[in-house]
């Protein structure tokens, strides 16, 4: 139901916060009711969804390197190169799609997108308490039409090199799986990436709430792994937009409280 102008001037009583961050990583199962489960066939690349690492990325990645050699290896130096190959590689691959000439927009690469730094909030009741879990993305991946987009993996990038932060990744992962379940969304699962631009983490939290992993490591030549993994997940959340529905979905912020905002 929607709320009246007098209703939505009222101040809503605020719920506790507890941040990801304080999340510790052996409480993140028991609180989310997630598992680690097999890999199984979670990171199989076919020969078909191998693809070569395109050349201006080499350059790029090259031209960073050069340009930065010797400086410290922060956060921001890491963005610039995590930058760098998420968006080559959605790029890539709405390029194919453009190629192929496909001709619905609601089930192409065209609906799905990147946004950067989305504020993440979840009420979650825990004992007697209903805690708001807070935290910040550093990276989303959405699909689907204006008005009805949903993200569907999450990034996280560290704060320095050697930290990747599998486990924040997986509380924010959980956090939407928990919407998508509350939504009564047929596919649940959700992607994430947990990354310092060297090694990278990839985590799959599927319907049934088991997660598996697999790193890639850009330097010791797996680059062509890592490019085609995130393409794989590109594809899913571009399977995942379909044909409109007849009628209109309820959000997963409707259904589950769901917050994504971006930083002001």
């Amino acid at each position: 139901m929607a709320k009246t102008e007098s209703q939505k001037q009222k101040k809503e009583p605020s719920l506790p916060v507890l941040a990801v961050t304080n999340i510790k990583p052996e409480n993140v199962g028991r609180i989310f009711g997630i598992s680690a489960g097999a890999t199984g066939s979670d990171w199989t690349l076919s020969a078909e969804e191998r693809l070569p690492i395109p050349s201006h990325l080499r350059d790029v990645l090259r031209d960073y390197h050069n340009a930065t050699g010797g400086s410290p290896e922060n956060e921001a130096h890491m963005c610039t190169c995590i930058d760098a190959v998420l968006l080559t590689t959605l790029a890539m691959a709405k390029r194919a799609q453009h190629a192929a000439r496909y001709s619905d927009s609601a089930t192409s690469a065209e609906s799905v997108h990147f946004q950067f730094e989305k504020d993440m909030k979840l009420p979650w009741v825990r004992g007697n308490t209903t805690y708001l879990i807070s935290g910040q993305t550093d990276y989303s991946l959405w699909n689907g039409n204006p008005g009805t987009m949903e993200a569907n993996m999450l990034v996280c990038e560290a704060k320095q090199r050697g930290q990747l932060g599998k486990y924040q990744a997986l509380v924010y992962m959980s956090m939407l799986h928990h919407a998508r379940k509350a939504a009564r969304r047929d596919d649940t699962s959700v992607f994430g990436i947990a990354t310092d631009s060297y090694d990278w983490e990839f985590l799959h939290l599927n319907n049934d709430s088991k997660y598996s992993a697999c790193t890639y490591h850009w330097e010791n030549g797996q680059g062509i792994e890592i490019i085609s993994t995130i393409s794989k997940i590109i594809k899913h959340a571009t399977d995942l937009s379909g044909d409109p529905p007849l009628s209109r979905k309820r959000t997963l912020e409707e259904m589950s409280g769901l917050e994504f905002t971006s930083l002001t």
